[in-house]
């Protein structure tokens, strides 16, 4: 019993000067706060504004997507079930119009190929690894061929690879 006593005793004072050593170990490492900034005016909170913005724009990117035109193989009779074929008009509030079916050809059977237009877009995002992993939000990249991304020094580079979670928009 009294061994036990005498290493639960060590333990508790190895525990207690390893806290202390540490404690003294990380007040040593700390950098010096900086020094703590009044804002005072419109023209202070600008400066302070500034000073953050220039730290982190190295950071901050644009992003530009290109989306190319494609063609859609559209079903013009039945209600476009057909495998491999789109009905265009599918979520048009006038889809099941007898007029609107007449005038774009929803008579006659058989298919018509539609083309959609290319498209470009713009974002924002942040590095956030310096091995260039850039986080911004899906619905920038989404449906995206291309991804261009340019740096607040000018230098812009071609996105590898690109991934999004629409839930999250992430």
């Amino acid at each position: 019993m009294v061994s036990a006593t005498r290493r639960s005793g060590l333990w508790l004072a190895c525990l207690v000067a390893g806290a202390g050593v540490g404690a003294m170990a990380f007040r040593g490492t700390q950098a010096e706060a900086p020094p703590k900034t009044v804002i005072k005016s419109t023209q202070d909170l600008s400066a302070v504004f500034r000073t953050v913005s220039e730290s982190s724009l190295p950071a901050i990117v644009a992003i530009e997507t290109i989306t190319k035109p494609k063609v859609l193989e559209a079903n013009t009779e039945g209600d476009g079930d057909d495998q491999g074929q789109v009905d265009p008009f599918q979520n048009s509030p006038f889809k099941d119009d007898p007029i609107f079916r007449e005038f774009f050809g929803r008579r006659g059977g058989g298919s018509r190929r539609f083309q959609t237009p290319g498209q470009q877009g713009a974002g924002s995002g942040f590095v956030i690894d310096s091995t260039g992993i850039i986080v911004t939000n899906a619905h920038v990249v989404s449906g995206a061929d291309e991804v261009k991304v340019k740096f607040s020094d000018g230098s812009e580079i071609k996105a590898e690879s690109w991934v999004g979670d629409s839930i999250t928009d992430v």
